[in-house]
């Protein structure tokens, strides 16, 4: 009797244990919807068809996309800048190169100085050698002595003057050649001492030439300008018989014609020549 009423507890117990398991089951979620969802979740290759993926996936592709295009970007920015910088460098060096006067038009420190002290002595030239061939005009600005041993052919006078036509025309020109030719290239490595030295003596003696014109012009026209402005003002007395004609023609235009020339002699061999006598 016993036997037979312990066996609807023990198949209670079995029962009972199974339902347990059974519990457990869809406590954990191995066969229901949300647990398999869960383990896809987990599972990499589970997931890989989802819409979340996919843009994911595209939006890591187009990131690589624009990084890779900015860099060939920045690469070609690079090149460009570094062509044109060769370029130019290799411009500047064929400038630096090239031989003075091969297509250049630069001008030359103290070119216009030289040319301004170049007008004023070829047309001061230019009149004292009218007076020299014999001719009258402007004379009776001179006045003096001068003028009637002009007037009446003076041979003494007249090869004075072309001695001071000689002299102008030299005046004249000595700017032009000291900026034009004081600074010519280097003799060749060949060139023999001799030569090398004849050079240099050649252009000390241009630019003592230059410099001796320069302070005789200005000192003279200076001096001979002040002592006229002077008689002009009335500072200083003229003479009784003195020509007043000439004298104001000698206080503002001869004199201050040999001024302003020395003048410009001298901006000219300074400004091409850095020292006094190279």
């Amino acid at each position: 009797m016993s036997a037979v009423s312990g066996d609807p507890p023990r198949r209670a117990s079995v029962d009972a244990g199974q339902e347990s398991a059974a519990g457990g089951d869809r406590v954990t979620g191995g066969g229901s919807p949300a647990g398999r969802q869960s383990q896809a979740g987990r599972d990499p290759a589970a997931g890989r068809g989802s819409p979340v993926a996919r843009e994911s996936a595209a939006n890591r592709e187009s990131a690589a996309n624009r990084e890779t295009a900015a860099n060939r970007e920045t690469a070609a920015s690079r090149e460009s800048a570094a062509s044109r910088e060769s370029a130019a460098s290799q411009e500047s060096k064929a400038s630096r190169q090239a031989p003075a006067g091969a297509g250049q038009r630069r001008a030359r420190p103290g070119a216009a100085a030289a040319w301004g002290a170049f007008v004023l002595g070829v047309t001061y030239a230019g009149v004292s050698l009218l007076w020299a061939l014999g001719g009258t005009w402007l004379l009776d600005t001179v006045g003096g002595q001068i003028e009637d041993a002009a007037r009446d052919g003076d041979t003494r006078l007249r090869m004075i003057v072309w001695v001071s036509v000689v002299l102008k025309l030299i005046a004249a020109v000595i700017g032009l050649v000291s900026v034009y030719g004081g600074k010519r290239p280097q003799p060749p490595k060949g060139t023999s001492p001799r030569r090398r030295e004849r050079r240099r003596q050649r252009t000390k003696l241009t630019a003592l030439l230059g410099w001796t014109a320069a302070v005789v012009l200005t000192l003279y026209g200076g001096v001979l300008t002040l002592v006229g402005v002077l008689v002009q003002v009335g500072v200083i007395d003229a003479s009784a018989d003195a020509d007043e004609k000439a004298l104001a023609w000698h206080a503002f235009v001869w004199d201050p014609w040999f001024l302003i020339w020395g003048v410009l002699l001298i901006i000219a061999l300074r400004r091409s020549r850095p020292g006094w006598f190279r």
